[in-house]
């Protein structure tokens, strides 16, 4: 019995054993992930930026950097596991680089 992962963020690992695991790849070549217990904690975010470190879930706002843009920005994660941010400051729009490691420009 094979099973893949197609899509972007979490999906059941439809482990019998584990029914509450929830399965997402991540990276590039991808690597999967299992969160045990994953449906009783939310869906985990999606990165604002390559660089961000840290796991936040459904629910969770906090302050975030981003790089792209070399500034503080306020970072809400939706049910969905989206992730939107809104800068702080005009000047953040005036700062931008290449490659870009972030997102689109959201705005929460």
């Amino acid at each position: 019995n094979t099973w893949k992962i197609s899509g972007a963020g979490q999906q059941s690992c439809k482990n019998p054993d584990r029914p509450c695991d929830m399965c997402s790849c991540v990276g590039n070549p991808p690597k999967l992930m299992v969160d045990k217990d994953g449906c009783k904690k939310g869906k985990i975010c999606s990165k604002p930026c390559r660089s961000s470190t840290e796991v936040h879930r459904a629910g969770d706002t906090w302050q975030c950097w981003i790089e792209d843009r070399n500034c503080f920005a306020t970072c809400t994660c939706y049910t969905n596991g989206y992730t939107a941010w809104k800068w702080w400051g005009h000047e953040c729009l005036r700062v931008g680089k290449t490659p870009k490691q972030c997102g689109l420009k959201k705005w929460a």
